[in-house]
């Protein structure tokens, strides 16, 4: 599948979007760091938030280092917090706990393999540069 140079940029625009959008809905977990009571709580929340604003940068350069913080950003956001990537996804609807988990699980998880798909789309086009 031949995908355009333009069109992978604009969907990594995308992602860096909805991952800096989708963190900054969180800020009271900021505003609240160092009243929560575990230090791993405080770590998990800083790497959460760092992990938003590298990604984010790293994206919206194709850098390596930008898709892994946009990966650890998700999958923390996912099993550690329970915060929908897509920032606006639940709020509308009232969902029982069994199905708000599932949809959950399932938008994060296909945000999570389109940014993969994306990282692979644009590591092949970087080897054919190369030959």
């Amino acid at each position: 599948m031949n995908l355009s140079k333009r069109v992978v940029d604009s969907c990594l625009w995308c992602i860096a979007g909805l991952v800096l959008g989708s963190s900054l809905t969180k800020t009271q977990l900021l505003l609240g760091l160092f009243t929560l009571p575990h230090f791993w709580e405080q770590a998990v929340t800083i790497v959460f938030f760092g992990s938003a604003v590298i990604g984010a940068l790293g994206l919206l350069q194709s850098k390596l280092w930008g898709f892994v913080a946009v990966y650890v950003y998700i999958l923390i956001a996912t099993f550690l917090l329970s915060i929908s990537v897509v920032p606006f996804l639940f709020g509308f609807v009232g969902l029982n706990v069994r199905t708000f988990t599932w949809l959950l699980l399932i938008t994060n998880l296909v945000v999570l393999a389109f940014t993969a798909f994306l990282h692979a789309t644009k590591l092949k086009e970087k080897s054919k540069l190369k030959l």
